[in-house]
């Protein structure tokens, strides 16, 4: 009898050591999920007034419809469609078996990714036996049939500086195209030590400053950045092309290049997404990034969810790019040749 007592009181005590295992963890629900990130959201996010976002009126509202979270696909649902609601390029969000989530509608909806063709580039305009490619470092250079020479990077990186040097080592070119469409973004340091051996003097670029609290006014002060020249610097014409997925560090790249008094920007507006990024994990083991800065240009204009704008508005079609033809390029050659 003893044993039959003991063995029932074993199986109780498994039964409540299974309901312990395997309760949810209340740290891990929606709700706690989502307060998390709006906590964090609210303390590190910068651009509130540049992307006109009236925080107060969206969290309130975003509070009502996070009351009935129950489930983790609620919380996906609720958390991107908060997202959405910015439009900026450097907030994305990382979950178990899905993509990737942009809340930037154009980068996320590919919205005219196809009107540039590094294919159209390689086979039609530059220079037999001048192209050099290296996919790790993610650039593409030579000189076309014209004699300019053409650089094109996926990424703000280390390789900028090695493609300054192949800039002066090839100084007898007719002028320099550097081909920012597609790219990014980065190390916008990277672009600065490049601009800086093109420059001729020193020049503000832009000044920038970081949230650091969930107060309106909790920023760090404000901090200048400026081209410091290294070098004798580069005084035929440079035309930079820039379009709608110039994203990140590559647009802060575009406003060095734009402070330069050689440089003609060619292409469409930049994806407007100035700012740096920061990623952060929330509980459930999933990730999310924001922008955490101000930033505003040399002429006192910030360009966060507008975009850097062309000197020169170029706009590349379908049908050219399928007929071999870069408009975007073939201007930035005209301008250099003329």
């Amino acid at each position: 009898m003893k044993k039959i007592i003991f063995g029932l009181l074993l199986l109780g005590t498994l039964a409540s050591c299974q309901d312990i295992l395997f309760e949810p963890d209340p740290q891990n629900h929606p709700q706690v999920i989502y307060e998390q990130f709006i906590t964090e959201f609210e303390s590190f996010y910068a651009p509130f007034e540049e992307r006109a976002i009236d925080w107060p009126e969206l969290k309130i509202r975003y509070a009502n419809q996070a009351q009935n979270l129950d489930s983790e696909e609620e919380l996906y649902s609720l958390l991107t469609a908060l997202m959405a609601e910015f439009d900026d390029g450097h907030i994305q969000l990382t979950t178990p078996g899905r993509e990737v989530y942009y809340a930037n509608s154009t980068y996320r909806e590919k919205t005219g990714y196809d009107l540039f063709n590094k294919e159209v580039i390689r086979t039609n305009y530059l220079a037999p036996g001048s192209l050099k490619e290296n996919s790790d470092e993610g650039y593409m250079r030579g000189m076309t049939n014209e004699g300019v020479l053409y650089i094109h990077t996926d990424f703000v990186g280390a390789q900028w500086e090695h493609l300054g040097q192949w800039i002066r080592k090839n100084i007898a070119a007719k002028g320099l195209i550097f081909d920012l469409r597609h790219n990014t973004g980065g190390d916008f340091t990277y672009a600065f030590l490049l601009a800086e051996q093109l420059a001729e003097e020193k020049r503000l670029v832009f000044t920038s400053r970081t949230k650091n609290g969930p107060g309106t006014h909790d920023y760090t002060s404000w901090h200048p950045w400026y081209l410091v020249p290294k070098g004798t610097g580069y005084t035929k014409p440079i035309v930079v092309l820039i379009d709608a997925f110039t994203l990140s560090a590559a647009e802060r790249a575009t406003m060095a290049f734009a402070t330069l008094p050689n440089v003609t920007l060619v292409g469409e507006k930049t994806n407007g997404s100035t700012s740096t990024m920061m990623a952060r994990e929330l509980q459930n083991g999933w990730y999310y990034s924001l922008s955490t800065q101000q930033v505003t240009f040399a002429d006192g204009n910030s360009y966060e969810g507008k975009g850097f704008p062309p000197d020169v508005l170029v706009q590349n079609q379908e049908a050219d790019l399928a007929a071999g033809k870069d408009r975007v390029l073939e201007k930035a050659i005209a301008l250099i040749n003329q």
